[in-house]
């Protein structure tokens, strides 16, 4: 399985911390959301089935994860690891990447304004998030990237390759949010001791709803806006959770 299409849903909304250099004159506002690795999959996945009015791209190196993803767009970037996933390793999730860079391009050239959504510290969001966002700037889309990190009690590795990913994210895409699961669920004063599926729901109902915030706000500000205008959010904020913000160093605080 390589791109799997369904219909391809062209949105009117581009995405938010991304400087657009070039008036949409032209009223091309082809805009897409790409979750990539077993996180950011769940989270598209589920904006898709909303009727989220923007493209849906989903990749991942994990074949049944990805089989139960709904996207407008599947990518399937199997050659390295044979669809089991990477294991946390993060120069296997890079080469997968690389060895499937015609297939993502090939999704990723229909839209102008891409949003990347992962979880950092696994290999496939560590990995190849940084090599999809390099293709980005190689085709010339606009991108900008939430970067989902650990929670505490996760393990110490993990947290280690979820900063290396970060790093290396950064160095290839000038607008990244780098946001601490940690801090949004206590921001929202979540009882820690709730199962861990409740508490994953209840963050990426979080990063949803801030992904279709953005998503509106920049509607509203393009039918407002004059031919030369630039449009681009504070890069040191982020609506994370009603009424809080993500500080570019990730701390968390209220509006």
């Amino acid at each position: 399985m390589h791109a799997i299409s369904n219909d391809s849903i062209i949105g009117v909304d581009p995405m938010a911390l991304i400087d657009r250099n070039v008036a949409p004159v032209d009223g091309d506002l082809r805009v897409a959301i790409v979750g990539i690795g077993g996180a950011g999959c769940k989270i598209v996945s589920k904006m898709y089935d909303a009727g989220c009015n923007a493209g849906i791209i989903a990749i991942n190196t994990d074949k049944e994860s990805l089989e139960r993803t709904s996207a407008d767009y599947r990518i399937f970037i199997c050659k390295e690891v044979g669809g089991k996933g990477t294991f946390g390793d993060i120069v296997l999730g890079k080469k997968c990447a690389r060895a499937h860079e015609d297939d993502i391009l090939a999704v990723l050239s229909r839209y102008k304004y891409i949003f990347i959504v992962s979880g950092m510290g696994g290999g496939t969001g560590s990995g190849s998030t940084p090599v999809i966002a390099e293709l980005c700037n190689r085709i010339g889309i606009n991108v900008g990237a939430i970067a989902m990190m650990p929670f505490f009690f996760e393990s110490a590795d993990r947290y280690q390759r979820a900063s290396e990913g970060v790093r290396t994210l950064r160095g290839v895409c000038k607008n990244v949010v780098r946001l601490e699961s940690n801090r949004i669920i206590e921001n929202r004063m979540v009882d820690m001791s709730l199962p861990l599926n409740e508490i994953l729901e209840i963050l990426d109902g979080s990063v949803i709803a801030a992904l279709n915030r953005i998503i509106e706000s920049v509607r509203r500000y393009v039918r407002e806006d004059v031919a030369n205008h630039k449009i681009t959010l504070d890069g040191n904020r982020f609506d994370a959770t009603d009424g809080s913000v993500v500080n570019a160093d990730g701390a968390v605080g209220q509006q």
